[in-house]
């Protein structure tokens, strides 16, 4: 069993919109596109949700080049749909900077916590309030538009943003 970064967010936090999330930050560009009349929602074209062998979990898969690894061509992700006694939502990948840095990046977007290391004794080691689904799962109306821009003027992570976070990680 290895060491993990567990990246807890709100139940609010849709699959759909973390994979997009995800692949804006690591890199794949996004784009406006026209939904109907005047709305438009972020597209990420590479960023995908497939299913998974386990039944409680979806995969986000991302195909393309991204920055936080070194261009690695894709990208695997487990959404866990039951992360937590609350409703919570989790994803743990390995405790690495560049997943670290993420799960930062994704808890400052959508609100929740970042245990950096799932092996030591702190248990939260970064968290910010939880966003309620006015803000991370709106349906229509300006909070829709909100948080679509919200998402099209995320900032991919840098190389600093990961090299900030080496301190923590457990693997090199």
């Amino acid at each position: 069993m290895g060491v993990d970064t567990r990246i807890t967010l709100p139940p609010a936090a849709r699959v759909g919109d973390v994979a997009k999330v995800v692949g804006i930050l690591l890199g794949l560009k996004s784009s406006k596109e026209p939904l109907h009349d005047d709305t438009w929602y972020v597209a990420v074209p590479g960023a995908a949700i497939e299913p998974s062998g386990v039944v409680e979990c979806a995969l986000i898969a991302l195909k393309g080049p991204v920055s936080v690894f070194d261009g690695e061509a894709s990208v695997h992700l487990l959404y866990h749909f039951e992360g937590d006694h609350d409703g919570s939502r989790l994803l743990m990948p390995r405790s690495y900077a560049g997943w670290i840095a993420l799960g930062r990046r994704l808890v400052d977007f959508f609100g929740g916590e970042v245990d950096y290391a799932d092996c030591d004794a702190a248990d939260v080691d970064y968290s910010v309030p939880r966003k309620d689904w006015h803000e991370i799962a709106p349906k229509d109306g300006e909070e829709w538009h909100a948080f679509q821009q919200r998402m099209l003027d995320l900032p991919p992570i840098t190389k600093a943003d990961v090299k900030a976070c080496q301190q923590y990680a457990a693997y090199r």
